[in-house]
């Protein structure tokens, strides 16, 4: 009885620390998910930065061309 007493409270020693272990990884996942998101989401905030700057450095290399040609165009004249 004594024998069978000490395993139960070895299995539910056992148990509660596979528990504590199985526990501190999930919360180590969450930390580890949510700084991913975090990193994810800096990292759309700067492309979406980069393709305005992008959209506006075309913007002034179409000018520039245009430019170009009408002076091309005249030079032509």
């Amino acid at each position: 009885m004594i024998a069978m007493g000490a395993g139960l409270v070895a299995a539910w020693a056992t148990n509660g620390n596979r528990l504590a272990n199985v526990e501190q990884q999930q919360t180590e996942n969450k930390a580890e998910v949510q700084r991913m998101e975090a990193h994810i989401s800096s990292d759309d905030s700067q492309i979406a930065v980069l393709a305005t700057r992008l959209q506006v450095i075309i913007e002034q290399l179409a000018e520039a061309n245009a430019k170009l040609d009408r002076l091309e165009e005249e030079r032509r004249k």
